[in-house]
């Protein structure tokens, strides 16, 4: 005999992402993973076995089981390993969906509702397409610097990129100008402050084809389908 049920975490805790171990938010019974087992002869039988003080699981259907197995039906950004749930148990109903308050189990429920994506949204360019973007311009996969040039005796490997931070709903911040950060990276590990946290970037230009991946994390996303900005730099020329 099969059985399909669902690991859920009574209190998920999600770290900030400048390596405080500080807590950013809490999510209360938060999905976590689904099993199945042909050890148990009845449910309630692994479920005794299972829960303890931290989690417990509630009985899926097969085609319920199938579904979660897909990350992206799980969790937020699951193919970049972010972690985030999408889904709360509601054990006086016995239904998913979401609260009001994530932290809450007391505050408002949304059966069927995934919790919202309340993260400040982040994009990237480069200094070839800084000329007046809005919320409609595209937002890129991939910057590629094709021509990086160094005059001789000057400084090296600086690269000029502007972030825009914007709210859940698309609105650039107030911060900076009109939202807009501009980061140069000249050789030294460089830091930006964005609104949600500390974004680092480093970009190598000593060789041809280097590449730095920006990705999303717990406070911010990358503001387009991969969450994840690819800067590259293809060839190198230097003026006498």
């Amino acid at each position: 005999m099969q059985l399909y049920a669902m690991l859920v975490k009574k209190v998920y805790n999600i770290n900030k992402s400048d390596g405080s171990g500080d807590v950013l938010r809490t999510i209360v019974n938060a999905l976590k993973q689904p099993m199945a087992t042909s050890k148990y002869d009845d449910f309630n039988e692994w479920k005794g076995a299972q829960d303890n003080a931290d989690e417990y699981i509630f009985e899926l259907t097969q085609q319920e089981y199938d579904n979660y197995l897909i990350p992206a039906n799980l969790w937020l950004d699951a193919d970049r390993g972010q972690g985030i749930p999408l889904w709360q148990h509601n054990t006086s109903l016995s239904e998913v969906g979401s609260y009001e308050d994530p932290s809450d189990d007391g505050s408002t429920w949304f059966v069927n509702e995934s919790i919202p994506d309340t993260r400040f949204r982040l994009t990237i360019r480069h200094d070839a397409t800084l000329a007046a973007p809005n919320a409609g311009s595209p937002f890129l996969d991939v910057i590629k610097v094709d021509q990086f040039t160094k005059t001789v005796g000057g400084e090296d490997n600086l690269i000029k990129l502007r972030f825009e931070v914007r709210n859940k709903n698309g609105n650039l911040l107030g911060s900076g100008v009109d939202g807009r950060y501009e980061f140069y990276n000249a050789g030294t590990p460089t830091a930006i402050n964005l609104a949600s946290g500390i974004g680092e970037l480093f970009i190598s230009t000593e060789k041809a084809h280097g590449k730095k991946s920006f990705n999303s994390n717990h406070q911010y996303r990358v503001d387009n389908a991969k969450r994840s900005i690819d800067i590259m730099v293809f060839s190198k020329q230097i003026n006498d």
